[in-house]
């Protein structure tokens, strides 16, 4: 045997020790679909196991599981909301011929949680969130016809939060221990002005000098973050937004559009404010996410990206609910050879961290060099390592001395391999990216680690 021989056995026993030693592979993300035809998903358990719902006409409220499909709650649906221990669900339901939010009781028996006054238009109030625990549920009550944000708990029953101006107000959603609620409260010229109840006291989110900032939508189970939509410096309101106390409101913008009526809106974060989910478009919209590093991003794209099956005739439109973790992410969209053909809800498990190491805006599970910044992602020996993290040109799995020669036999040439920075020549800047990287293996690449997963999984079963 001779040494070369010997290289090469002694990498392919270390290889298959690992191989034997490392735990099974993550499962591929994937997409399931929830609830009948022409329902959407509205709301969904902080650990992703159990997701609420309505006809897309309204009708019933509906409650799924993995191990159990789709229940039929009765009420008459609304916006279906569900606490994040997922045990308390409120709803819209049927009074005496007026509709009024209510909370679930089992079954398709709800408690009817009244409204502000003696009167509706026509009605009484509707639901739009609720609790951690279902303990407090938030929404838009009615006194006649005039219409305010309201807060229910047991021991108060429904309390008007008011308006600013004396206008009208709605509450969209409640932290997890009910003491922070947002929503909208409408100026005098009717414009929706993203505000926050803390404590019963209401404040709005933009600052004198900030960009304007709509109505608020969703919030982090602490109330310190909060998202929403029509935000914008200017005339022009009708981009999505993250505020936080210590930063005020940023735009976090919208998917490119040749739609002069295009707007984006958030309706969805993780607990820690890192992953925020909503839709962009205007008669054509699509599901996005936006993170802190990577900006805003088509969810459908980067599932594609991913890998993730079960996509074909779908179009992701919204989504509407993000686990608590960011890695369970539910929405609605359409399902048919066309878009438009039907709508039903969706939930993708498994999906890896939305993290950006090099915070070079490609996520790390995609990304050809997780630890060196590459925008471009070029790969011109397309191995699935990025050319910035890939010294190893004959791809024997190690950079060394062969590495260091082809280098030099291309020195002052564009050889598209060896020149790892991209500038067009082989040159210093490229010798320096391989002397970091001398003696050591190429990348990492999130692509090359996904394909070994895989590769690995398939071995197991």
């Amino acid at each position: 045997m001779n040494l070369q021989e010997g290289k090469h056995l002694s990498r392919a026993i270390w290889m298959a020790v690992a191989i034997a030693a490392a735990p099974v592979a993550n499962a591929a993300p994937t997409l399931t679909p929830v609830g009948p035809l022409d329902t959407n998903v509205l709301g969904m358990s902080a650990d992703g196991s159990v997701l609420v719902g309505t006809p897309i006409f309204g009708g019933y409220a509906f409650r799924w599981t993995r191990e159990g499909g789709t229940e039929n709650l009765g009420g008459i649906g609304g916006n279906v909301q569900i606490s994040r221990d997922g045990t308390a669900i409120a709803a819209n339901v049927l009074v005496d011929g007026n509709p009024e939010a209510g909370l679930w009781l089992g079954g398709q028996n709800w408690r009817p949680l009244g409204g502000l006054g003696t009167s509706g238009c026509p009605d009484f109030s509707d639901s739009y969130g609720i609790n951690g625990d279902g303990s407090v549920v938030v929404g838009l009550g009615w006194d006649g016809c005039d219409a305010y944000g309201f807060r229910w708990q047991d021991s108060t029953g429904m309390v008007n939060l008011g308006s600013l101006e004396g206008t009208s107000s709605r509450a969209n959603a409640v932290s997890a221990d009910g003491s922070v609620i947002v929503g909208w409260d409408s100026a005098e010229t009717g414009e929706w002005r993203g505000v926050r109840w803390v404590n019963g006291v209401e404040s709005l989110l933009a600052t004198p000098g900030g960009p304007f900032l709509g109505s608020a939508n969703a919030i982090s189970s602490d109330g310190s973050v909060i998202v929403g939509g029509e935000a914008g410096k200017g005339p022009t309101h009708n981009k999505a937004y993250v505020w936080t106390a210590q930063r005020g409101g940023i735009v976090i913008g919208m998917l490119p559009s040749d739609d002069q009526l295009a707007g984006a809106y958030a309706f969805a974060v993780s607990d820690d404010g890192r992953v925020v989910g909503g839709a962009s478009g205007a008669q054509k919209r699509d599901a996005f996410v936006w993170t802190p590093t990577t900006g805003i991003f088509k969810l459908q794209d980067y599932l594609v990206d991913l890998g993730v099956q079960g996509l074909d005739n779908w179009v992701l439109d919204t989504v509407t609910a993000i686990s608590s973790d960011g890695r369970t992410i539910a929405g609605w969209g359409y399902r048919g050879p066309k878009r438009h053909s039907h709508v039903q809800g969706w939930v993708i498990d498994g999906l890896p961290p939305f993290v950006d190491t090099d915070r070079d805006a490609i996520l790390d599970p995609v990304d050809n060099c997780t630890l060196r910044s590459n925008a471009d992602q070029r790969d011109t020996d397309s191995d699935g390592y990025g050319n910035r993290c890939d010294p190893d040109f004959n791809n024997d799995g190690i950079v060394n001395g062969a590495d260091a020669a082809y280098m030099r036999s291309v020195f002052g040439t564009a050889d598209p391999n060896a020149d790892l920075n991209g500038d067009g020549i082989v040159d210093s800047h490229d010798l320096a990216i391989l002397g970091n990287f001398f003696g050591k293996p190429p990348g990492p690449s999130g692509r090359v680690a996904a394909a070994s997963e895989a590769r690995t999984a398939n071995a197991i079963r």
